[in-house]
């Protein structure tokens, strides 16, 4: 049975139907499964976080071929069928809750997670602020995400897509886009088209700051109101002295937050 039937036939077998509330877009091309267990490079003494296990679809590939699997699911019906259709593995442990009230830190005592993520578009960035936040004990994150999301993780200075959130993501891992997924390769089909992500956390940032709260407060509000100059931007941060910091860390004030780079955030910051 293909993936799309075995979607289905799940969903009718417990009389689920997708909640339109919950975000819920059930993956369903197998090329774009394939893809996500590929980035994963899944070795057999791995132990995995699937958030939004769904269907069981990606969970099914993931408890084939690894240690442990722990499956996050907030759907209460769709946790019930879960169980029911993966009782041949008994190396999947199931949590019936909302991810961002989960201790990710208690999940694992040695060895670091892997995620993958088929993450709802509405909570996407609260869930990956949650997951660099505890990167320490996160070797590889794999992620499905909206492409607007996408555009913004991997944008650069100058475009309209690069913001705070850019900053916050390429400081704390180093981002590949594996590849585009269509939005006909969902069930029910969104409006929107997504990307797989696979993020490296990183130990070390790459830039060196001396005061990691400072600098994601400057970034925060250097784009909190992009059409200001950096100058009347960080007035409320950095005081009548704006102009006078950023001249001495080599930035023009009449410059806007978007055109800064990781770089120069982290010379205002240390300058400051």
């Amino acid at each position: 049975m293909g993936i799309e039937a075995r979607c289905r036939e799940t969903l009718k077998r417990f009389n689920l139907k997708p909640n339109k509330s919950l975000g819920q877009n059930f993956l369903i091309n197998e090329p774009a499964v394939k893809s996500i267990i590929d980035a994963a490079n899944l070795r057999g003494d791995d132990t995995v976080l699937e958030i939004g296990s769904g269907t069981g679809i990606v969970t099914r590939e993931l408890a084939a071929r690894v240690q442990h699997v722990i499956a996050c699911e907030f759907d209460r019906g769709l946790m019930t069928a879960l169980q029911d259709e993966l009782k041949e593995f008994s190396n999947i442990r199931y949590i019936h809750a909302d991810i961002l009230s989960v201790d990710i830190k208690a999940l694992i005592a040695a060895e670091k997670l892997k995620v993958v993520a088929n993450l709802p578009y509405c909570i996407t960035t609260p869930i990956i602020t949650k997951l660099l936040e505890v990167k320490g004990i996160i070797s590889l994150i794999i992620l499905m995400v909206q492409q607007e999301v996408a555009a913004r993780i991997l944008s650069k200075p100058g475009t309209k897509e690069y913001g705070s959130f850019s900053i916050f993501v390429n400081y704390h891992s180093r981002v590949e886009r594996v590849r585009h997924v269509s939005r006909g390769c969902f069930f029910p089909q969104p409006q929107v088209d997504s990307d797989i992500l696979r993020l490296y956390p990183l130990g070390a940032p790459p830039v060196s700051v001396r005061d990691e709260v400072l600098f994601f407060q400057l970034s925060r509000a250097a784009f909190g109101q992009r059409r200001k100059t950096l100058r009347n931007a960080l007035f409320t941060i950095l005081g009548e002295k704006a102009g006078m910091i950023l001249q001495g860390a080599g930035i023009d004030p009449s410059r806007r937050g978007e055109t800064l780079s990781l770089e120069e955030f982290a010379t205002l910051t240390n300058r400051f």
